[in-house]
C-alpha cells in the first residue's frame, strides 16, 4: 500500500498494488494529484526508496508542482505519516489472522474509511464501527 496523509485536511488514504516499484508509485502520485488543484504544490515526504528516485518519476513530479522530501536514512520517524501508519498496524494488523490479502485490504480500508470521518478516535468506537461495517457487508 502507498499511503498519504494530508496535515490539512487530516485525511490518511492508501492505495494498494501489486509490487512496490517506479511505475505503481507513479500511479499512485498521479492519483495523488489528481485530488489537489493543479496549480498548488503538493509537498510529498518520502523515505529512501530507489523507486522515489527514478527519472520518469521525478520528471512528473517537476511538471506537476510535486515536491519532493527525502528522510534522513534510518529515520522514518521523521515522517508525520508514520504515526498514523503505527495507529493503522495496531486497529488493522496486530494480533489478526486473514485468510487472504483481500481480507487484509478490506479491514485497512474499512479502517480509513472510519479514521477519516468526524469522530472521537478510540477502541470501543473502532470496535463498534467494524461490527456494523459487518453487518452491511
Amino acid at each position: 500500500m502507498f499511503g498519504a496523509y494530508d496535515m490539512e485536511r487530516d485525511t490518511l488514504v492508501g492505495v494498494f498494488a501489486e509490487k512496490k516499484n517506479w511505475m505503481s508509485f507513479l500511479a499512485f502520485l498521479k492519483w495523488l494529484r489528481r485530488g489537489y488543484r493543479s496549480g498548488e504544490v503538493l509537498h510529498v515526504v518520502l523515505d529512501n526508496a530507489s523507486y522515489h528516485l527514478k527519472g520518469e518519476v521525478l520528471d512528473y513530479a517537476a511538471k506537476h508542482k510535486i515536491k519532493f522530501y527525502w528522510t534522513p536514512t534510518n529515520a522514518s520517524w521523521l515522517n508525520r505519516i508514520e504515526s498514523h501508519f503505527t495507529a493503522l498496524r495496531k486497529f488493522t494488523l496486530d494480533n489478526t489472522d486473514y485468510r487472504s490479502h483481500e481480507q487484509q485490504q478490506e479491514a485497512i480500508e474499512c479502517y480509513l474509511s472510519w479514521r477519516n470521518r468526524t469522530r472521537e478516535i478510540s477502541l470501543e468506537d473502532w470496535k463498534s464501527y467494524r461490527r456494523s461495517q459487518k453487518k452491511v457487508a
